[in-house]
């Protein structure tokens, strides 16, 4: 039938039929040879049901008009054939009324339509026109689908169709992806798209839901699914798909949409692996940052404090809501307001972006006059984010208050010693027996250091002892006897 028959006009309907007439009636066949002839497209004609078969065979026709009773074979065994063959074919039956068994049979393989006996000509092509309008109508539904169907297999991405939830069409880039040529070898191999998953929406897909799938995804038609697949072709690496339905409700049928996303969800996979592994990090820097004794704190391009740690916020007893956000020179009463504070914070944000070993002086009014040794150094980000600049700030007051001290004592003991040349006595040692009358050794310690440190020489006496040995007559006053 052709494509390009006007919608209502019954009489271009059957001008694009094809008929197929059957009778053993010599005088009835002519007789509606002859009618049909002016009104069909093209009429081929049998007188018994074996001629009809061989007729139908060659010939296709759209429609198949036939008696009852025929010799040879009869006409319903004839259509019980034709519809074995090709079972979309309407097929109309002449017959008398009486004939009950016949109809009841005629039921059973699927005849459309039934004119009684003796045919009248104006039934039968009414019969006819209705038959052409329905098979016009089915023509262009397939001709529709067929051409709807090329656009899907032009398609790289998976495409699948269904009717009343049934599984409709596949198309060819998916059935390549499952090993098929076409739909028909799919259906033969008695399998289902639900063999081939893993998962929906990460939970595991197993064979028990066979036959859910495309329930599952009509029953939230709105939301994304992702459906993780087998690949025939490569066992090991499955595919991920994000899978979208549209919905023709006025047709009872629906499109679902497989978009392969593998390459994103191994991304996502990845990138989900890494903030883990960075949020890890993060908690273990944090964790060895809120150990360490220095105040640290992270300044932004901006020098807006992004962070510091709880030494920082101990150490100048400053709360977290009135520091973070804040310009490092507005905190604390504009107390980090100096000038050789802006020079250093401008040398760290020159050159390499390191500035080491920085002493500031300065009398901070919530912890009064201190002393802090200052390091910067500028941190790389990723990508095109701002710079940021770690600042690490040590309390050495008393370091260096005991530094000055030491420095002030060793000081006035060298000028001490420089005026020291001769040191006679000193020390409790005998030049004669050479004992030490310090059995704690403390004098002979202070005389090592001092000779270590100064041009200063020793003398020493003899002990009571070695005098009354050596000089008998020599008294403790003495005086010779």
């Amino acid at each position: 039938m052709g494509a390009g028959t006007v919608l209502g006009q019954g009489d271009g309907f059957l001008k694009d039929l094809s008929v197929l007439y059957v009778e053993d009636d010599i005088d009835v066949l002519e007789e509606m040879k002859v009618f049909l002839k002016r009104r069909v497209g093209k009429l081929v004609t049998a007188m018994n049901g074996q001629e009809g078969l061989s007729e139908f065979i060659n010939n296709k026709p759209d429609v198949v008009v036939s008696d009852v009773r025929m010799p040879v074979m009869d006409g319903l065994k004839m259509s019980a054939e034709i519809k074995k063959l090709s079972p979309g074919t309407p097929i109309v039956v002449t017959t008398a009324s009486s004939d009950v068994d016949n109809l009841l049979f005629a039921i059973d393989i699927g005849i459309d339509k039934y004119v009684l006996k003796p045919v009248d000509p104006k039934n039968l092509e009414d019969a006819l026109k209705r038959i052409a309008e329905g098979l016009f109508h089915r023509k262009e539904i397939e001709a529709r689908n067929r051409y709807v169907q090329f656009i899907l297999d032009l398609s790289p991405g998976f495409i699948v169709t269904t009717e009343r939830d049934e599984l409709e069409y596949i198309n060819k880039a998916f059935l390549t992806f499952l090993g098929f040529s076409t739909l028909d070898d799919f259906k033969k191999a008695d399998i289902t798209i639900e063999r081939f998953i893993l998962k929906i929406n990460d939970t595991p897909f197993s064979g028990a839901d066979a036959g859910n799938f495309v329930r599952l995804l009509l029953t939230n038609r709105g939301a994304y699914h992702t459906a993780c697949m087998k690949d025939p072709k490569d066992a090991k690496t499955p595919k991920v798909f994000l899978i979208t339905c549209e919905a023709f409700p006025t047709l009872d049928r629906h499109i679902l949409f497989f978009t392969d996303i593998t390459g994103i969800e191994k991304e996502r996979v990845e990138l989900r692996q890494l903030a883990d592994k960075l949020l890890e990090a993060k908690l273990y820097a944090e964790g060895i940052i809120e150990t360490v004794h220095e105040s640290l704190v992270v300044l932004d391009d901006g020098l807006r404090v992004v962070s510091a740690n709880k030494t920082f916020y101990e150490t100048f007893k400053a709360a977290r809501h009135e520091t973070e956000g804040r310009l490092i020179y507005e905190l604390g009463n504009r107390q980090w307001d100096m000038p050789e504070f802006r020079r250093f914070l401008g040398a760290a944000y020159q050159g390499e972006g390191v500035l080491k070993d920085y002493v500031l002086s300065c009398n901070f009014p919530e912890i009064g006059a201190r002393t802090m040794l200052l390091n910067a150094k500028r941190i790389m980000q990723p990508g095109a984010r701002p710079r940021l600049t770690l600042l690490a700030i040590e309390d050495i007051t008393e370091r260096r208050t005991l530094e000055d001290d030491k420095t002030r004592l060793l000081a006035e003991l060298q000028t001490s010693l420089d005026k020291v040349k001769l040191l006679g006595g000193l020390l409790p040692i005998c030049a004669s027996c050479k004992k030490i009358r310090d059995d704690k050794g403390y004098w002979q310690q202070v005389e090592i250091y001092i000779r270590e440190r100064s041009e200063a020489d020793f003398t020493h006496s003899i002990c009571p002892d070695c005098v009354k040995n050596l000089y008998p007559g020599f008294h403790e006053n003495g005086r010779e006897t």
